[in-house]
């Protein structure tokens, strides 16, 4: 399957959300959170296409230039897709345009039983710290950094 990677359209965000709101309810972000994201980050907003121009994945990628540090907020494929690579083109993609900048370090925070860990330590991300109550009301996360 041939997949593309790039920018994400203001028009697709809709589709984002979908896929956002299949991939992590209940706690998937609000459409009007990632609207509010693409107007800040939407250099770093990037989806995956096959060849259908179906969109089937997305990374989401922020800058805190003060901090010198690079975030990925989201990454998220169609359950369908999965174990195809997407995940990882997509976020490699993404930490190649976050490094063309000043930066020191990347970050993310994801759960700690999540299959993610593993997808992101094979990456080169290491676990930094693990919070017992990183969004309020013990919400586990672990912050995971990639230097």
């Amino acid at each position: 399957m041939e997949i593309s990677i790039r920018p994400v359209a203001l028009s697709e965000l809709e589709a984002i959300y979908k896929i956002e709101e299949n991939v992590f309810s209940p706690m998937n972000y609000p459409l009007f959170v990632i609207r509010q994201y693409y107007d800040l980050f939407s250099d770093y907003f990037l989806v995956a296409e096959n060849e259908e121009k179906e969109i089937v994945g997305y990374v989401l990628g922020g800058i805190n230039p003060k901090e010198k540090v690079g975030w990925v907020l989201a990454l998220a494929t169609e359950k369908k897709f999965r174990k195809q690579g997407i995940g990882l083109k997509l976020v490699s993609t993404v930490i190649k345009k976050i490094n063309e900048l000043d930066i020191n370090s990347i970050v993310l925070t994801t759960e700690p039983d999540s299959p993610a860990v593993d997808f992101y330590k094979k990456i080169g991300f290491e676990i930094i710290k693990n919070d017992s109550n990183y969004y309020g009301g013990n919400s586990q996360r672990v912050l995971m950094e990639l230097k």
